[in-house]
């Protein structure tokens, strides 16, 4: 008969577990530095998708949108430099005469003497009178510093602008006369506005207040 087959002993149990333990122990020992370096590697994909990635791609945006700027500030400086080519070019075609004719539209300065001239001739074309004209005193223009610190081209420009009231009496007027002068004063080449207007049909006779726009001169 075949021999039955003993149980084992606490004993060989106890030794049994020591060898399992022992072998377990042996294959961490052998995969140490491999088990680690898995572990690190870990930890720092999760750290960088949870904690890094977000503030990198922040940072990318933030260098993306500045590259963007940048550029168009700088696409901004090469309009303007064509620009300023292409006025400069512009002028040095227009004849002198034209621009006299610019110039006389707001000149750099005023005379008294040539307001009534100008004046004068306007109402005269209408077969009117220029019976009286008052120019209303103004204060001596002042050089305005077009390199004052602060004040952009067009600043310096609006610092520049002066104006001139005159009060006109004309006599021999009618209505449609009256509409045809201000029609001439209104497309006269020098910048001019009618402020009041002062009509007596009885009488034939109007006042008409003005406003003359002038440039005071610059100092460099």
């Amino acid at each position: 008969m075949p021999e039955a087959k003993k149980n084992p002993t606490p004993a060989e149990k106890a030794a049994v577990g020591k060898e399992q333990i022992t072998r377990l122990n042996l294959f961490f020992l052998d995969y140490f530095r491999l088990i680690t370096l898995a572990a690190m590697l870990l930890f720092f994909a999760i750290g960088f998708f949870y904690l890094l990635k977000p503030k990198y791609d922040t940072i990318r945006l933030n260098i993306a949108e500045s590259y963007e700027n940048k550029q168009a500030e700088y696409e901004q400086l090469e309009n303007y430099h064509r620009n300023l080519i292409q006025y400069s070019n512009t002028y040095k075609n227009i004849s002198q005469a034209d621009k006299d004719r610019i110039n006389a539209m707001v000149p750099e300065s005023d005379s008294y003497k040539e307001l009534y001239y100008l004046m004068n001739d306007i109402v005269s074309r209408h077969y009117m009178i220029l019976k009286g004209l008052k120019i209303k005193p103004e204060d001596a223009p002042v050089a305005v510093d077009k390199q004052a610190a602060g004040k952009t081209d067009k600043e310096a420009n609006a610092a520049r602008q002066g104006n001139i009231e005159v009060s006109m009496e004309i006599i021999g007027v009618n209505y449609d006369g009256l509409k045809k002068l201000l029609a001439t004063i209104e497309n006269n080449l020098r910048l001019m506005d009618v402020n009041k207007i002062d009509f007596d049909p009885g009488a034939r006779t109007v006042t008409l207040e003005v406003a003359l726009y002038y440039l005071k001169p610059a100092s460099n």
